[in-house]
């Protein structure tokens, strides 16, 4: 499989619906924001794979304030297979 696609959005070719995918990632400080929401990201990803799926879509990134130990970023999104 070459690059797994990750979009916002829907798609306009057919596929089948998998399984919602999700992962969450901490950090402490605010130079971490882009880091952690890379590797947030790269576990969906992993996430799909494991599925065999080619995309996930309607994908989103949630970013929460706790500040006591520190922020997550909580990401969602739904593995799909072309058809």
């Amino acid at each position: 499989m070459s690059g797994m696609i990750v979009t916002t959005g829907d798609l306009s070719r057919p596929y089948e619906v998998l399984d919602i995918v999700s992962e969450l990632g901490w950090f402490e400080y605010d130079n971490e924001i882009v880091k952690v929401a890379d590797e947030v990201k790269e576990g969906i990803k992993d996430k799909a794979r494991k599925l065999e799926a080619d995309a996930v879509i309607c994908y989103r990134q949630n970013l929460t304030g706790v500040r006591t130990n520190g922020d997550y970023i909580f990401a969602y999104g739904t593995a799909v297979r072309f058809i």
